[in-house]
């Protein structure tokens, strides 16, 4: 309850999704299934989270296949490998939103410590010297630690977006998808060699090309159907 509270004075609040973490026991088919279903659908949204003058804080948030609206770059942990890129920057993004959390907390207790401390002196105009003094120290405590808390929401949403940027490749990875002939294919399939008329020797096979891995970025389904 006090988190949501804290979310009408400042930046810090993301709402979570709950992502299932893929079986072990997922076919190939099923691989392919899940891919499309929590891959990113579309480019990631930019939108205003918060404007002090004209300083802006940008969010990002970006839509899965199956619908879901995924704000929290850590939310995407259960799906993709603890060492990929996308990982390192969900939890960077996490950590830093925890940091803005706590200097929330400090500017919101220096804000009280300033009313309490105007009326247990009596003071609490701001237009005598001691009221003066109160408020003033105060004011500048609750706009310093309130600006230290800023940034570090800042950092969150920008470590956000480049989760966000490298999530549909490393979902990919974690579930071995590629993309082979402009398709969406597990990685071990291999295309069987074309065959020949009986009797007639066929020259040798050339090594398969390489796999097109899935393209960075939450756009693979874009580009897979306007190529």
């Amino acid at each position: 309850m006090r988190r949501e509270w804290v979310c009408t004075l400042l930046i810090g609040c993301v709402t979570h999704k709950t992502l299932p973490v893929p079986p072990p026991t997922l076919t190939a088919e099923q691989r392919v299934a899940w891919f499309e279903a929590l891959a990113g659908e579309t480019e990631r949204t930019t939108f205003i989270k918060n404007c002090a003058g004209n300083d802006c804080v940008v969010a990002h948030m970006v839509t899965l296949g199956n619908g879901t609206k995924i704000y929290a770059a850590d939310d995407l942990l259960p799906v993709i490998r603890p060492e990929s890129t996308t990982a390192h920057h969900a939890l960077a993004a996490k950590n830093e939103r925890d940091r803005g959390d706590s200097w929330t907390w400090i500017a919101l207790g220096f804000a009280a410590a300033t009313i309490v401390a105007a009326a247990a002196s009596g003071h609490t105009s701001p237009s005598d010297d001691t009221g003066a003094a109160i408020w003033a120290i105060g004011g500048a405590g609750t706009a310093l630690t309130g600006f230290v808390s800023r940034e570090y929401y800042r950092r969150a949403l920008d470590e956000s977006d480049a989760a966000f940027h490298t999530y549909t490749k490393d979902l990919a990875d974690r579930l071995e998808i590629c993309v082979l002939e402009m398709r969406l294919v597990p990685c071990e399939y291999r295309a069987p060699p074309p065959s020949g008329p009986p009797g007639v020797d066929q020259p040798p096979l050339e090594p398969p090309a390489p796999q097109q891995h899935v393209p960075d970025g939450p756009v693979a389904r874009y580009e897979r159907h306007h190529r």
